[in-house]
């Protein structure tokens, strides 16, 4: 074999050895960056989750508010009610139909949930 067959035998060894290098960095480089978006996704997904839940517990404080406040206006009405009917000497029949239009003004409010 001649020297400068071993040279060029050399220079192509060499390229090949950067080339693989290349490649190499290259997989590493594409792994890195599935792990990176893999982790922001998770990320993602945690404060997604984070936000809904915290959003659950608002609700249900609004809610639990809301029925507090419609309770207590269904007891002062039921009770305007009472003290009507012991001042005014109301008969039963009329105390039963205020009584129904009051239970009708709250399960309009509520949607039907009046208990």
């Amino acid at each position: 074999m001649r020297p400068s067959d071993r040279a060029s035998d050399t220079l192509i060894e060499e390229a090949i050895a950067r080339v693989l290098e290349a490649e190499n960095a290259a997989r590493a480089a594409t792994e890195a960056a599935r792990g990176a978006a893999a982790a922001r996704i998770e990320a993602a997904r945690a404060m997604a989750n984070e936000v809904a839940q915290r959003a659950e517990r608002r609700i249900g404080r609004i809610r639990s508010a809301f029925e507090q406040r419609i309770a207590a206006a269904q007891r002062e009405v039921e009770a305007d009610i009472d003290a009507l009917a012991r001042s005014a000497g109301k008969d039963a029949q009329m105390l039963s139909r205020e009584a129904d239009a009051v239970e009708s003004i709250v399960v309009e409010l509520t949607g039907g949930d009046h208990d």
